[in-house]
């Protein structure tokens, strides 16, 4: 303690900081313990890993080391050789760190979006497409009990718990919007069987009668995913009856590179609606595809709004029921305002070649697209989903089941509605 306070002045001016924390302070005489060389040869390594996102971890370190200086690594134990690891970690400001979540990969050349756009609108001006007959596809998950990762709570509570509905069932739902703010009718898929005695199937081939709201399509598949089947019926029942309303106008239609979206079938019936079809670049959708980049997380911020009233006004243990989903996303579809969807084609750098003289034939022939369910394309009376005034907010609450599981019971005739 007498030696401590004899250098301790000496001790804060190398410290850099008077009245500083106890710490270690190595005085000009300690140099890197591994060498100059080694030491910017384990920063290159680290760095070219971490560029390639490759993880690191000390043990690659200490392997690395060794290959370069197999004698200096020999007279430590593992022990030191890891503390090393570690010193030299701090002197880097190099730390273990946790993998932020991450929808896609963001590194993207700006080159890449600025060709696809440019390519698109070059093709929309020679083929003379207008705004209309351009439009963007995409499909997004709705559950029916969104995940919870937050929740206001007293200040200072030592433990902030939150239980969450016991319902980890999802459909998913399949949105297009063209250019000129147009709104395709949403594409539900629910999870049920196929057949034609799955008891989901036959509740969606008669939605209206079971109070489904009008102006979507309904359809189901297993796993609530988008197959081959799924798009095939799509293109059949919302994007032919659409190229007809335009009086077989050429179109344009912007994919993702979703499996289901490049088989040569759906490829082929796409084609034969005299549709262009384009695919977004592989990890570009954040940047070039409409719906991600401005209506899906309006529309997600919607969905959650009308989950919370309901969740309000039901108890904890009430499980939504289909009607209640669909119900929810027609309200969500609805909130999405023509000029949100204009102004992110324009943001994206997509430019209108023109209008046309077909707006009034497109809300005319699109409102006979119904409740659409099952594989014998039957198609019930309902109204556009633009329409406000055919939605029955009461409608989707009439409706009771014994159960909300999206698989098939023993007994099917117990499923009634009243």
């Amino acid at each position: 303690m007498r030696r401590w306070k004899q250098n301790r002045a000496s001790l804060e001016g190398k410290a850099g900081l008077v009245g500083c924390r106890a710490r270690r302070v190595s005085d000009d005489k300690h140099k890197p313990l591994h060498g100059d060389g080694i030491e910017q040869h384990l920063l290159s390594f680290v760095d070219s890993r971490r560029d390639n996102s490759f993880h690191v971890i000390p043990r690659m370190l200490i392997a690395e080391w060794t290959k370069v200086d197999p004698e200096g690594v020999s007279s430590l134990s593992v022990n030191a050789a890891r503390a090393r690891i570690y010193r030299f970690m701090r002197r880097n400001e190099l730390s273990f760190r946790r993998t932020t979540h991450q929808a896609q990969v963001t590194r993207t050349n700006p080159q890449v979006i600025t060709d696809f756009v440019s390519y698109c609108n070059w093709k929309a001006k020679l083929l003379g497409i207008s705004p209309e007959c351009i439009a963007n596809f995409d499909e997004t998950n709705v559950y029916f009990s969104p995940p919870i990762r937050s929740t206001i709570a007293h200040k200072g509570s030592k433990t902030v718990a939150i239980r969450t509905p016991d319902s980890n069932n999802r459909c998913s739902a399949m949105l297009s919007v063209t250019m000129a703010g147009y709104k395709f009718p949403p594409y539900i898929i629910y999870a049920g069987k196929v057949t034609r005695s799955g008891r989901i199937r036959r509740e969606l081939a008669n939605a209206r009668a079971n109070h489904y709201p009008p102006g979507i399509v309904y359809q189901c598949q297993e796993k609530a995913w988008m197959d081959e089947v799924t798009m095939l019926d799509w293109v059949e029942k919302v994007w032919k009856p659409f190229t007809e309303s335009v009086n077989s106008k050429p179109t344009l239609l912007l994919l993702d590179w979703a499996p289901a979206h490049v088989v040569s079938s759906v490829k082929t019936a796409i084609a034969t609606c005299n549709t262009e079809l384009e695919f977004v670049p592989k990890g570009y959708t954040s940047k070039c595809q409409v719906l991600d980049v401005g209506i899906n997380k309006p529309f997600s911020d919607y969905i959650r709004n009308h989950v919370a009233d309901w969740q309000v006004s039901h108890d904890f243990n009430d499980k939504p029921l289909r009607q209640d989903v669909a119900h929810w996303i027609q309200l969500a579809w609805l909130g999405i305002k023509d000029s949100t969807i204009k102004n992110t084609w324009n943001h994206i750098g997509f430019e209108a070649q023109g209008t046309g003289d077909i707006v009034d034939n497109i809300s005319g022939v699109m409102e006979e697209v119904g409740a659409v369910s099952g594989n014998n394309g039957s198609v019930n009376d309902t109204g556009s989903v633009n329409d406000e005034d055919q939605l029955d907010p009461l409608a989707y609450n009439t409706c009771v089941e014994d159960s909300d599981s999206d698989t098939e019971e023993d007994n099917e005739d117990e499923f009634a509605v009243r």
